[in-house]
């Protein structure tokens, strides 16, 4: 008797030490240590795929944030002070491509040296300047000349009250061909 029990003693402690856990789990109904590895899986991959949609959702609210402000800034643009005129209501611009979507013109010149003279003196003070040549001949100097309205805002601020921000200056807006 005590040969049996001592066998049977054996017998199930090596049983037990070559099935492990996983025999008692499946006994019991539980999972066994694969089901945990590949529930364990499903949730990693569940979880990327939530962070992947999320970083979607804060890209599609940065865009529309960014789409907001421009939205402002070009209303605010129209309330300046300054004439805003549209590059297709601009006869003298007929076929020229602007480079900028806004620039602020502070003046046409028919006499070319003087345009110059003025564009040079702008940049000196630190303000970039383009020079504009319409078909009638005339020449005109733009400053602030971007294609984000909230930057040109920026750039009106520094501009107001300059010499040569004259108060006949107005804003040229690029209008889509």
């Amino acid at each position: 008797m005590k040969f049996r029990i001592s066998t049977i003693s054996a017998l199930l402690l090596l049983m037990f030490s070559l099935t492990g856990c996983d025999f008692f789990r499946t006994l019991a109904g539980r999972p066994t240590s694969a089901d945990i590895a590949a529930r364990a899986e499903r949730i990693a991959q569940y979880e990327d795929k939530l962070m992947k949609e999320q970083a979607v959702q804060d890209s599609l609210a940065a865009v529309r944030k960014a789409q907001e402000a421009r939205t402002a800034a070009a209303e605010a643009i129209a309330n300046l002070g300054y004439i805003v005129q549209p590059s297709n209501q601009v006869k003298s611009l007929n076929g020229i491509r602007l480079e900028h979507d806004y620039s602020l013109m502070i003046g046409t010149y028919h006499n070319v040296d003087n345009a110059v003279k003025l564009a040079e003196s702008i940049r000196e003070q630190g303000f970039p300047t383009d020079v504009i040549r319409f078909f009638s001949g005339a020449v005109a100097i733009a400053t602030c000349a971007t294609d984000d309205p909230v930057e040109f805002i920026q750039f009106m601020e520094k501009v107001k009250g300059q010499s040569f921000c004259r108060p006949d200056a107005w804003i040229l807006k690029k209008v889509a061909e």
